[in-house]
Parts: structure tokens; C-alpha cells; sequence
């Protein structure tokens, strides 16, 4: 799928991700910004995309794989979104597909996390992007 399928400032297609209903159980933040994206005017970490379509699935799979490591590494107790519903509610609907390098990027970002409570912050606050238009295109067919 190339770039010009994606559409960067579209609400429904860059929604800021809730990652996760994350509740940290550790007072202090650490680091802050993690690599390969910006800041955006939301004051979220917007990782570059590469334009590459994944579905939902994998998406999710990525993104709570990411999580669960590092809550591991971390002895975080989280509460954490079950796929799909993690990568839904920046979708807005069921069955889209995800850019790639913005889950990946967020992934990355979640995994740089010093302690439980900047890992329930980055959970939080990395904006990956769902391609505009996709769904069902997401979603295995039946």
C-alpha cells in the first residue's frame, strides 16, 4: 500500500492512541521522548510511518507484546486494553488496517519506558495511525 492511502491530520485516521487504560502503580516518570518520531501539537510521540498496511491483529499483537514485556521487566501491575480493543479505539471502528511504522514506532517507544509509571504514561500517550478508509480490509476474511 503506498503513502498517498494515508491521510496524516484526518481525526478518524491519526487518532491519539490510548494504547492502553493504563493505571501505574509507581509515583515517579523517567525518561521522556523515545526515537524515530515528533512531538506533535497534541504534546503525544508521533512515530514516523513507513506506509506499510498491517491489519488489526498484528497491530495488536505488536503493540500488547511491547506491554506485556516490559510490564514483565518492569514488575508493573498494569491494566491493560485485550486485543482487539487496544487498537480499536484509535481506529474508531472495527477491521482497519494500521501503518505499519507508527505501531512499531510506538511499540519501540513503550519498550524505553525507566519505571512503571512512564511506561503507564507512554501507554498512553504515542499517537500510531489507522489508514483512513481501510476497514474491513483489516480483519480476516470469513
Amino acid at each position: 500500500m503506498d503513502r498517498s492511502s494515508l491521510t496524516p491530520s484526518s481525526s478518524a485516521a491519526r487518532v491519539v492512541g490510548l494504547l492502553a487504560v493504563a493505571v501505574a502503580t509507581l509515583g515517579c516518570s523517567g525518561s521522556d521522548a523515545g526515537t524515530g518520531g515528533q512531538g506533535g501539537s497534541d504534546g503525544k510521540f508521533h512515530p514516523k510511518g513507513d506506509g506499510v498496511a498491517i491489519d488489526e491483529t498484528t497491530a495488536c499483537d505488536i503493540l500488547h507484546a511491547a506491554l506485556d514485556a516490559k510490564q514483565l521487566a518492569l514488575s508493573c501491575t498494569l491494566t491493560l486494553r485485550t486485543c482487539p480493543a487496544l487498537v480499536q479505539v484509535v481506529a474508531g471502528t472495527s477491521c482497519s488496517q494500521f501503518d505499519q511504522g507508527t505501531v512499531k514506532g510506538c511499540a519501540d517507544y513503550i519498550t524505553k519506558a525507566a519505571d512503571c509509571a512512564d511506561l503507564g504514561k507512554r501507554s498512553n500517550d504515542c499517537a500510531f495511525k489507522a489508514v483512513a478508509g481501510s476497514a474491513p480490509k483489516g480483519c480476516p476474511a470469513k
